[in-house]
């Protein structure tokens, strides 16, 4: 039986549902329009247009941008010269409740409103160019990485035709780093090679930040560590003298690896932990979730089992939240690691196989190359030293295809050392 309360909603529901009905398209699109007015006057007024090559900064309306959409599409009688007006406020509402679901961390909501906002025909050539370069981007971090492609190719294809040469530059840094992340490193880094000239020839010294970060990473995974840390630091440099704050964290998050892998780990932690600041501060929960697992990472090479594994956890847990896939995935062969190392091997082959299989539905190819050289070397000291051998050379060849000869490097005197104290011969020579 329906309590009083709910019955209540339900009729005054089907009420308001038929009052609507009963008016006319032309009475609907005028309540409309006046619902969005007094919207906009209780909220401070309508926003501007902002500069689509600057950060957008929040507004009153951000958190109901995307009901003012809705009223600024619905008022649109149907070829009026009001509706013009009415049109560019759709776009630009379109805008900010992307920009709002983006920053509350809800990729998935953030996509649908930018691939509105990219297709629609009252957004300025450049906010459109801007739309789709966000979609194609987030699409990536939740491990679409294939239509995350398309979509960004296009737009790099739409930039030249229009002529945007501001967009075209950051559509490239975009590109480039989505090869990196899907194993193409020449292509990654011929890519951001050309966004870095075209950046630093128009003065976007933002994206120039970024786009020495992501060459740094393609540094660091061809064995050039100590210039992957000197170019981390120049994009720190940057970031630091335009005051981009996301740019600060962007490098710091990076440039952590880089110096674990030096061994200078004291250094390591205090720039992952200024980075995990910085991610709190700006609310970037992807980057938060990306440098708590390199954190975790660092403490569990230090033996310090215990938060390593804490820290794991809280990492998969805001991945998963965020709905990334990608790096949830890596933080999990990871962990898989940790309970192998602290005589958990059920949990372990558990972990290894979720990751592995995650791995595989993003795409991501890198993770996956290393995550079976790991697991290889648990099922080696389990004693099945062929399908061991199998995995591995699995995985080194992956590595090797794609060019990093720095992972490919430890993971080969790691299977030498297993090899050795499990008394069989070497996989493969590396």
């Amino acid at each position: 039986m329906m309590d009083a309360e709910l019955a209540y909603l339900f009729r005054h529901g089907l009420i308001r549902d038929a009052a609507y009905e009963l008016q006319t398209p032309s009475a609907r699109a005028a309540l409309h329009e006046l619902a969005l007015q007094l919207l906009e006057s209780v909220l401070g007024g309508a926003p501007a247009w902002h500069d689509p090559d600057k950060p957008l900064a929040r507004h009153a309306t951000d958190p109901y941008a995307d009901e003012l959409a809705f009223h600024a599409k619905a008022a649109q009688s149907g070829g009026s010269i009001a509706d013009q007006a009415l049109a560019k406020s759709e776009a630009l509402y379109l805008w900010r409740a992307a920009a709002y679901a983006e920053f509350r961390a809800n990729p998935l909501l953030s996509i649908e409103y930018y691939q509105k906002l990219a297709a629609h025909h009252a957004a300025p050539p450049a906010v459109r160019g801007l739309a789709a370069r966000s979609a194609g981007w987030l699409l990536h971090t939740i491990g679409r990485s294939g239509p995350a492609r398309e979509i960004l190719e296009g737009a790099l294809t739409d930039a030249e035709a229009a002529g945007l040469e501001h967009e075209r530059a950051r559509v490239m840094g975009s590109l480039g780093l989505l090869l990196q992340d899907t194993g193409q490193l020449e292509e990654s880094r011929a890519m951001l090679e050309r966004a870095l000239e075209l950046q630093r020839g128009m003065g976007l010294r933002s994206d120039e930040s970024r786009t020495l970060t992501y060459l740094a990473n393609v540094a660091s995974k061809t064995g050039l560590e100590d210039k992957a840390v000197e170019m981390y630091r120049q994009a720190l440099v940057v970031a630091r003298e335009v005051g981009d704050r996301r740019g600060q964290g962007v490098a710091l998050a990076n440039l952590g690896p880089s110096l674990a892998q030096r061994g200078e780990l004291t250094e390591a932690e205090s720039v992952y932990r200024e980075a995990l600041a910085l991610q709190r501060e700006i609310g970037n929960r992807r980057v938060e979730g990306i440098v708590l697992g390199n954190l975790a990472n660092l403490l569990d090479t230090r033996g310090d089992y215990a938060s390593a594994e804490e820290i794991y956890t809280q990492a998969i847990t805001l991945h998963n939240e965020y709905g990334n896939q990608r790096s949830a995935g890596f933080a999990l062969g990871n962990l898989a690691g940790l309970y192998a190392a602290t005589g958990r091997p059920e949990l372990a082959e558990k972990a290894y196989q979720k990751a592995l299989a995650t791995h595989a539905q993003v795409g991501a190819r890198w993770s996956l190359a290393v995550h079976r050289c790991d697991y290889a070397l648990f099922i080696l000291r389990k004693g099945d030293g062929a399908r061991a051998r199998e995995l591995w050379l699995q995985g080194a060849d992956s590595l090797r295809e794609m060019g990093d000869t720095g992972e490919l490097s430890r993971k080969a005197d790691a299977m030498r050392n297993a090899c050795e104290a499990c008394a069989v011969a070497p996989f493969a020579h590396a």
